[in-house]
């Protein structure tokens, strides 16, 4: 991500708890999650250094798509 300048990705909660927690992309700065429920561990985690959008819910498909 860093190499590409990758500056907003999607992944699944749990997906993201399963990376390293130094995950630090320098060009990143939207972070959203989808597909199930979004831990307050995230936030803590990630959220000084991202913007989280956490676009769980039941209207999921129509905006992860859109």
């Amino acid at each position: 991500m860093t190499r590409m300048g990758v500056t907003s990705v999607i992944f699944t909660p749990s997906a993201l708890e399963a990376l390293p927690r130094a995950l630090r992309v320098p060009s990143l700065r939207i972070l959203s999650v989808g597909g199930e429920k979004c831990s307050s561990a995230i936030v803590s985690t990630y959220g000084a250094d991202y913007r989280i959008l956490n676009q769980y819910g039941p209207a999921e498909a129509t905006i992860m798509t859109t």
